[in-house]
């Protein structure tokens, strides 16, 4: 199966799942008919978009069609898709997502941070959401190992129990990452390293409930990395730790720079502390090995 198969298919049951949550009454339809299905039916979603029954019907098929940009935009109306939603169904139909939510000249907390302090805690991870570089902060905080292979942030947030703990949020947080998750596949849905993680992150059942669910986020999610409070975690070594996060694509590959900054003075002295002790826990080394 190629990728436009596997997009379409995708898509199939995207627009399904979206569907069936609906109610007629929301849109102004009658309800008095019987329904054997729940939510919206076909033809409703086919009348709210302006296309015809048997297109939209080929649509959930997941037949070979070459649906256009003003169809996408007509269906993602009809079903009133957010922004990260409307970017998914336009990635799986093989149009040019469009622009990403513009939030003006809103300074975001860890931007103003990193111009007034050079001290943030930073990582690096791939579109599958791998960590391939950390700080020595964000190692500490986030318990990350110098030995890569098991640091997933998403395989952690279903397996590993000591990281998924500390997380005060932590069903939001799977839910973050999964639908940001879908959002890779999306673009690249015969990869082989996203599909081996897929198929061995379903062995978990909150993920497989979350990606049964088909929500989809956009990556980075505004919604999360934008929000008003900050994140919480409990670690069980450092205490409570508040911070807020924003994460950049890098210029010229597939990868992502996170970075976290505290949200209030307890957590920046926490870090201050975290940091120092690094600091000479590497000077440390350094002198031992060029004794």
């Amino acid at each position: 199966m190629n990728d436009s198969n596997i997009n379409r298919i995708r898509l199939a049951e995207f627009l399904r799942s979206r569907r069936e949550r609906l109610q007629p009454v929301d849109f102004g339809l009658p309800v008095f008919r019987r329904r054997r299905t729940t939510g919206l039916r076909r033809d409703d979603v086919a009348a709210l978009a302006d296309i015809s029954l048997t297109y939209y019907t080929w649509i959930e098929q997941a037949r070979e069609l070459n649906l256009s940009r003003g169809v996408v935009d007509s269906i993602a109306g009809a079903l009133r898709f957010n922004s990260a939603e409307r970017k998914y169904i336009a990635t799986l139909a093989g149009l040019p997502a469009n622009d990403d939510p513009d939030f003006g000249d809103k300074l975001h907390p860890t931007v103003a941070h990193i111009l007034g302090d050079s001290s943030a805690c930073v990582l690096v991870r791939d579109q599958w959401f791998n960590v391939v570089d950390a700080s020595p902060l964000a190692r500490v905080v986030f318990s990350i190992g110098t030995n890569l292979l098991r640091n997933n942030v998403i395989w952690r947030l279903c397996f590993d129990t000591n990281f998924s703990a500390i997380w005060t949020e932590h069903k939001r947080e799977l839910e973050l990452y999964v639908g940001m998750f879908r959002q890779s596949l999306a673009i690249d849905p015969g990869s082989n390293a996203g599909n081996h993680l897929l198929q061995e992150l379903n062995n978990h059942p909150d993920f497989a409930t979350l990606w049964n669910a088909c929500d989809v986020e956009l990556q980075p999610s505004p919604e999360d990395y934008f929000r008003d409070q900050p994140w919480e975690l409990r670690h069980p070594d450092l205490g409570l730790i508040r911070f807020y996060r924003i994460s950049m694509a890098l210029p010229g590959s597939k990868h992502a720079l996170t970075v976290f900054s505290p949200a209030d003075e307890i957590t920046s002295k926490t870090f201050e502390q975290v940091s120092s002790l690094s600091a000479r826990a590497d000077e440390a080394e350094r002198l031992r090995v060029s004794a």
